[in-house]
């Protein structure tokens, strides 16, 4: 019994002997932790300390190894200026805007877009030739469209081409006024750069002296 006390006395009260399954011992302090693995890694003062009574709270325990965080979240994808549309959605859209190329064109031809002289009023009696053309254009809504103002040579170049782009710009305000969204429309002057005919007769002048829808 004596022997009993002087050897709790020693150890501080704290611990007890406990047999291991391989015939070893392991120290088991008051919260019942098993301390004998975690030695090793103390250092002088803190063994100093365990052995005068302090509880197994006092040790230093090794730190758990993290587990790398994996994001399983999935990252969008961010499309370059090298990704190209998918094949079958570019094919239609090329499609339709060819076949609108072709319907518009034709209906200028037969058409066209006439102006008060040297002014950029369109003429009233083209008001239904506008109403066509922005039917034409809410069909084939896949379709941009730049309104090409040309003239003839005879006059001054720089107003020529002035009078051109106001032309342009009457035509894209008309087709806004028929329900063609702004933003797919654009108004462009080129004078007399741009000539489809010789400029040596009426005619041919006339011919120059033009209003062209581009799509793309």
């Amino acid at each position: 019994m004596i022997l009993r006390e002087n050897w709790r006395g020693c150890l501080g009260g704290v611990l007890v002997a406990v047999v291991l399954p391989f015939g070893g011992q392991a120290a088991l302090g008051e919260d019942q932790v098993a301390v004998s693995t975690e030695l090793t890694y103390m250092s002088d003062e803190e063994r100093k300390a365990w052995q005068e009574g302090l509880t197994t709270q006092s040790i230093k325990t090794v730190p758990e190894a993290k587990t790398p965080v994996v994001e399983t979240e999935e990252r969008p994808v961010i499309k370059t200026a090298r990704q190209q549309p998918e094949a079958g959605i570019d094919t239609h859209s090329k499609t339709a805007i060819q076949s609108c190329k072709s319907e518009v064109n034709d209906h200028l031809k037969l058409s066209p877009i006439e102006f008060l002289p040297g002014r950029s009023t369109i003429s009233p009696s083209n008001k239904k030739i506008i109403k066509e053309l922005a039917t034409l254009l809410l069909d084939c809504a896949v379709a941009n469209v730049i309104v090409e103002g040309h003239t003839d040579d005879r006059g001054n170049p720089d107003e020529n081409q002035r009078l051109s782009g106001r032309r342009a710009q009457s035509v894209m305000e008309a087709l806004i006024q028929n329900g063609v969204q702004s933003k797919r429309l654009r108004a462009v002057g080129y004078g007399d750069l741009k000539p489809i005919a010789s400029n040596e007769t009426p005619e041919s002048r006339a011919q120059n002296r033009r209003i062209e829808l581009t799509l793309y």
